[in-house]
C-alpha cells in the first residue's frame, strides 16, 4: 500500500502503451504481489512490466536502468531515491509527504508530480523516454544538491544535536 505499486501499474499502462519497446522492472516484493501480478495481467503488460522480486544485487538493476520511478503514498527519508541518484538516474516521484522534495530538484534532475496524478506522472516519464538529451541532462545533474546528505554533514548535525542535549 505504502509504495503505491497499484498506481505504478496504472502509470505503466499509459507509458508502455506509448512506448511499446520499453520494459519496466519492479524490484522487491510484498504482501500484495499476487494482486499486483493479476493487475499487470489484466492490463496486458506481462511482457513489459516485470516483478523481479527480492534481488541480491540491486546495483545491477540501477546500472541497466534509464530512470527511476517512485509511486509511494508516503515515505520517510527516500533512501531509494538517493541510491538511484548515486547511479545518475533521473527520478520521477509523487511529491508525497517527507522525502522526495528534499532529494529531487524538479525539472533539474527529475520530476516531482502532484500526489497521485497518474496522467501527469505518465506524461513526465514519457518525456524522459522520448527525449534522450533530457535524460542525459538530468543524469548529469543527478548529484546536484546531494552534498547535504554527505557523511561529514550528517555527522556534524549529530554532533550539534548531542552538544545541545548535553547542555
Amino acid at each position: 500500500e505504502q509504495k503505491g505499486f497499484d498506481m505504478l501499474v496504472d502509470v505503466a499502462k499509459i507509458v508502455l502503451k506509448r512506448n511499446p519497446d520499453w520494459k519496466w522492472n519492479i524490484v522487491g516484493e510484498g504482501e500484495d504481489k499476487e494482486l499486483l501480478t493479476e493487475k499487470i495481467r489484466k492490463c496486458g503488460l506481462e511482457k513489459q512490466l516485470n516483478i523481479c522480486g527480492n534481488v541480491n544485487s540491486i546495483e545491477e538493476y540501477y546500472k541497466k536502468s534509464a530512470l527511476y520511478v517512485l509511486t509511494s503514498r508516503y515515505e520517510g527519508f527516500g533512501l531509494v531515491l538517493t541510491e538511484a541518484k548515486s547511479f545518475n538516474l533521473p527520478c520521477v516521484s509523487f511529491q508525497c509527504p517527507a522525502g522526495p522534495a528534499e532529494i529531487i530538484k524538479d525539472s533539474v534532475n527529475g520530476y516531482l508530480i502532484n500526489c497521485f496524478d497518474i496522467e501527469a506522472m505518465a506524461e513526465k516519464i514519457c518525456n524522459l523516454i522520448e527525449d534522450k538529451d533530457l535524460r542525459i541532462r538530468f543524469s548529469e545533474h543527478a548529484l546536484d544538491d546531494t552534498e547535504k546528505f554527505s557523511l561529514s554533514k550528517v555527522c556534524k548535525q549529530w554532533e550539534v544535536l548531542f552538544e545541545e542535549l548535553e547542555r
